[in-house]
């Protein structure tokens, strides 16, 4: 785990909390520290709230609903009472209990109140763990269970020790409620609760395997959740308190801690010793993952020095089974396994490890490798591979490092610069740049890398910001997704924009704020902050958002315009969804009303989510009718490419290519029509004859020849409306 202490500038802590996203275990407490951190720095709270946004929608995805709270109310306390995070701070609780329960338990805990934020947050926390049966307490009435939750009527009923039956409502069980559980830690914290302190400050050790023996095995992780959840601990108390407590669990022999904080901490009823036994349970071990587990704590816990041959012999069996488990089928594990089986000094070639460095080279597998082996692991896994073939290996990454993970990226970066590669980097993102083709990961490397970028040429701080509009407009799914709207966040960072814009010509800064103004991909709130963050910047780019006036040059190539054809198009779609779909879901809805209880009808909850969609394409439909103007281009003259032109190139190779292009929802590969918004179009788009274009995915480059108007055939398919 990277110590956060050390991680000085802004660019560190950012690089650090976003590989730390793609984590399967992400390290929260390390995390939330990065973030408080970041909030004292130059862009304060705008910074620190971008990264909380990205970490509450990984969780929401997860399903983390106690370290979603847990990161909410580290923000909520950040905020230092300050009421203008409630309405976020609500919108990022719904984000996380997204069903129709969970509605219900966020709008019973006050946000609509003026109630402080951290007390609607425990409020959500207490609700959320009333089940039957749950053991509570409050100030009244006493200990009491759980005996009924009523989500209908938002109420619960509870048998208390003096009162039975007593029905509360969600609103007032909030309020007053303390969860606990009989005869454990918790009971005693609630009886004692000088006590509880007293051993977390004095005896972290004791605290744990109280924790333990109470509700049973668990992982550090899980015990991290379970002491901040139960408010044994505050959230910025865990990692000195565990520190403490490790080490005493460690030195317990009566106490199995694994080197995997996902894997659970084990009381033993003796002490655990490396001994016959051991290796003869470790020898009959068929699970692969409990087989590497077995292996990292030997590594860590016995001296390999001592092994003698039947534990060789064990280990050897051990790591042949595993390698054959997962030849190519988890090459992430693989690597991990062959990792691993350095440290036991076993020859190499018994254990094939030169075919199996040789795998990594075929296909994808090195991707797949790297983005599945801890990150602990990944500069040892490049080190090996590159000592295996160096110039292979280089070739490799090389030819593959838009596609990686930015994890894995930083790391591959930092091997190729160590080895004096950097022409390399240069020459690779260059052809990407002119192919216009550079995924969301290599250009959220490469926007703080000012010993890569230049003022001009290729590489330039212009031309990033043109590659990071074109990608956000890209689509994506998965990591790519969640790296692009990464994008997002960071031109929304105050200093780093400001930064990259005193890098900029005059006529540089107004040509990002159009394309800015054009993205159609953007919240159209996170679009209206950017632009204005720029206009306050440069006050002069005032005039590149103002209305369109006579005096501005070939308006026709900056607005957002579309053929007829194509705008009736999409005012037919709007017609059936507002005249067809709709009217058809509203009747689903009363249909599905008719069939009585809402609370567990499948055919209503399938229905208003349908209504949801149909709603918000309605809203998109209607907001591109309005953004977006038809057009039949004949009035605009053809001395440059713009749009109702028509382009003719002609090849180093002599071969010609022709492009119409035309608006933004215009395209048809029969007749070489291109979208205006188009990869190829931003390449054309004014360019004027005699000049040399390098086409996207072609290598060699082309001369323009000819720009004229477009041809009577492209002017008809523009007039007629399209069968159906």
């Amino acid at each position: 785990m990277v110590d956060v202490l050390n991680l000085k500038t802004m660019e560190e802590r950012e690089e650090w909390f976003l590989a730390s996203l793609s984590q399967d275990e992400m390290p929260i407490v390390q995390m939330l520290e990065v973030v408080k951190t970041q909030a004292d720095g130059d862009d304060g709270m705008e910074c620190s709230d971008g990264w909380i946004g990205l970490l509450i929608d990984e969780l929401a995805g997860k399903g983390a609903k106690t370290s979603a709270l847990q990161v909410l109310t580290v923000r909520a306390l950040m905020s230092k009472g300050d009421d203008s995070y409630r309405g976020a701070c609500k919108a990022s609780a719904l984000k996380v209990f997204n069903d129709r329960v969970g509605k219900i338990l966020v709008d019973s805990c006050g946000f609509d109140e003026r109630i402080p934020v951290l007390e609607c947050l425990r409020r959500l926390d207490v609700l959320r763990r009333l089940k039957e049966g749950k053991l509570c307490s409050e100030k009244t009435w006493g200990f009491g269970a759980v005996q009924r939750v009523d989500e209908f009527y938002k109420k619960v009923t509870i048998d208390f020790s003096k009162k039975s039956g007593h029905q509360m409502s969600f609103a007032y069980a909030a309020e007053s409620l303390m969860v606990l559980e009989d005869d454990h830690l918790f009971a005693i914290k609630y009886k004692d609760p000088e006590r509880i302190v007293a051993m977390v400050k004095e005896s972290p050790t004791e605290v744990a395997k109280l924790v333990l023996s109470s509700v049973g095995e668990m992982s550090a992780v899980a015990l991290q959740e379970c002491l901040l959840e139960h408010d044994i601990l505050a959230a910025d108390e865990w990692k000195g308190f565990w520190d403490k407590a490790r080490k005493g669990l460690k030195a317990d022999p009566l106490v199995d801690v694994p080197s995997k904080r996902s894997e659970p901490i084990r009381l033993l009823d003796a002490a655990k010793a490396y001994d016959d036994a051991w290796f003869a349970d470790f020898a009959k071990e068929s699970d692969v993952d409990n087989v590497l587990l077995m292996l990292e704590e030997l590594i860590s816990e016995y001296d390999l020095g001592d092994l003698n041959d039947a534990g060789r012999d064990a280990i050897l069996d051990r790591l042949h089974f595993a390698f054959k488990a997962d030849d190519t089928s988890n090459p992430g594990r693989l690597a991990k396994t062959m990792l691993l089986s350095e440290s036991f000094g076993l020859d190499e070639e018994a254990l094939g490890r030169e075919d199996i460095l040789e795998s990594f080279f075929k296909g994808g597998a090195f991707i797949d490798a790297s983005a599945g082996i801890p990150t602990r692991f990944l500069q040892r896994f490049i080190k090996a591979l590159s000592a295996h073939d160096e110039e292979r290996f280089r070739g490799l990454v090389l030819g593959g490092f838009t596609r990686m993970p930015l994890a894995v990226l930083n790391a591959v970066m930092e091997y190729l610069l160590e080895t004096g590669r950097k022409q390399d980097i240069l020459d690779t993102l260059t052809a990407a740049f002119n192919k216009r083709s550079v995924a969301p990961a290599p250009l959220l490397w490469l926007a703080r890398r000012d010993d890569i970028l230049t003022s001009d040429g290729t590489l330039s701080f212009y031309n990033l910001l043109q590659q990071m509009l074109f990608a956000y407009e890209g689509s994506y799914n998965g990591m790519q997704l969640k790296l692009r709207n990464q994008l997002g966040v960071l031109f929304l960072q105050t200093g780093w924009l400001t930064g990259i814009l005193a890098k900029l010509t005059d006529l540089q800064r107004a040509d990002i704020l159009r394309r800015v103004k054009m993205q159609s991909g953007w919240e159209a709130s996170d679009r209206r902050s950017l632009m204005g963050k720029m206009i306050k910047l440069y006050p002069e780019l005032a005039t590149v958002v103002a209305t369109r006036s006579a005096k501005v040059e070939e308006p026709v190539r900056l607005g957002r315009y579309t053929s007829y054809r194509s705008f009736r198009e999409k005012q037919d779609q709007l017609k059936k969804v507002v005249d067809v779909d709709i009217p058809a879901n509203s009747k689903e809805i009363g249909i599905a009303r008719s069939y009585g209880d809402l609370r567990e009808n499948a055919e209503y909850e399938t229905a208003k989510q349908n209504q949801g969609i149909l709603m918000k394409r309605k809203t998109e439909l209607e907001y591109d009718l309005v953004q977006v103007q038809a057009s039949d281009f004949s009035q605009y003259e053809a001395d440059g490419v713009g749009m109702g032109t028509c382009v003719t190139l002609k090849g180093e190779s002599g071969g010609e290519k022709v492009f119409n292009v035309l608006g933004e929802w215009d395209s048809d590969e029969g007749l070489s029509i291109i979208s205006s918004r188009s990869g190829l179009a931003e390449v054309l788009i004014g360019k004027v004859a005699g000049d040399t274009v390098e086409l996207p995915g072609v290598d060699e480059a082309y001369e323009i020849v000819e720009v004229a108007k477009v041809s009577d055939e492209i002017k008809a398919w523009m007039a007629v409306m399209p069968e159906g």
